[in-house]
């Protein structure tokens, strides 16, 4: 399938560089002279004027397809892919995280506002990307995503509890 592939991308491009050539002959000479100068000669350049935008728009579209291939052998060669599975892992986590804030916190955080710049927040996200490295280089978690997936968290504790002293 690739090499087929690859043996049209190269005869579209021979043939876009020939009907590039031949537009600018075309252009260049008249049809008058160049018929005067050999009564026998096929003149190519309304030819090629005429078929260009559809050679455009095949090599447009092949180009798509041969960049979304190329994309997809990269991952491929280098390992990088992303799967629930990790999103799932980083998101727990980010949660056990921001239970933890909850948890060690005098109120519960019930009625804390608490940013992304918390220093509590950028402890807790740098501490998931340090507990899952694999995870973060594959989903692409910065510190900045992961302090807000523990932020989210967070907020999602805080609606859902209620305040009560820690013991």
């Amino acid at each position: 399938m690739y090499s087929r592939i690859k043996r049209i991308s190269l005869g579209a491009i021979l043939a876009l560089s020939v009907s590039a050539a031949f537009a600018q002959d075309a252009g260049s000479v008249s049809t008058a002279s160049a018929a005067a100068a050999n009564p026998n000669a096929i003149l190519l350049g309304p030819l090629v004027t005429w078929l260009q935008p559809f050679v455009t728009i095949v090599l447009q579209g092949l180009a798509g397809v041969i960049v979304t291939i190329l994309a997809a052998k990269m991952y491929s060669w280098f390992g990088v892919s992303m799967n629930a599975t990790q999103v799932a892992r980083f998101k727990s986590a980010a949660a056990t995280e921001a239970g933890a804030l909850v948890a060690n916190a005098a109120d519960n955080l019930k009625n804390a506002s608490v940013t992304v710049n918390d220093p509590r927040i950028v402890a807790a996200a740098n501490a998931v990307i340090s507990r899952l490295p694999s995870e973060a280089n594959a989903i692409g978690a910065t510190p900045e995503i992961a302090a807000k997936a523990v932020l989210g968290e967070l907020g999602k504790l805080q609606a859902g509890g209620s305040a009560s002293p820690a013991t």
